[in-house]
């Protein structure tokens, strides 16, 4: 897999348990068994006390494209996932008539759809070093 490539060859720190070895950063984790070696990539950006699988398309992106990418990628459809919750929220408060609730949660979706550019321009320049 080209992101535990990318992970290992830089100058990044990893992190040793007695199963296994890992690196965390920008709400990715990836971990490698030493018993059978297998690589496992999680999502970490997750409001509960786990982490999430990531999806095969990530997992493509993860192993084929390496690290950066697949970091960005997972940060965009996490992003989206949570653009996807405030629209909801959105629709009840405006039926609700909550004026305080529709403006904390258009400030939330706008952070979202910022930092959504920001990722997209990060993936296409990453894409054009490929």
């Amino acid at each position: 897999m080209k992101a535990w490539e990318d992970v290992t060859k830089r100058s990044r720190s990893t992190y040793l348990t007695i199963d296994s070895e890992w690196y965390i950063d920008r709400g990715v984790k990836i971990e490698r068994f030493t018993k059978d070696g297998r690589i496992v990539v999680k999502n970490t950006m997750t409001y509960t006390d786990s982490y999430d699988d990531i999806t095969p398309e990530q997992l493509h992106i993860f192993t084929n494209m390496g690290w950066e990418a697949g970091v960005v990628m997972v940060g965009i459809e996490t992003n989206n996932s949570r653009i996807d919750y405030y629209n909801n929220v959105m629709r009840h408060a405006i039926l609700d008539n909550n004026k305080d609730i529709i403006e904390s949660t258009l400030r939330k979706r706008e952070e979202l759809l910022k930092k959504n550019v920001d990722f997209r321009l990060e993936f296409n320049k990453l894409l054009s070093t490929l």
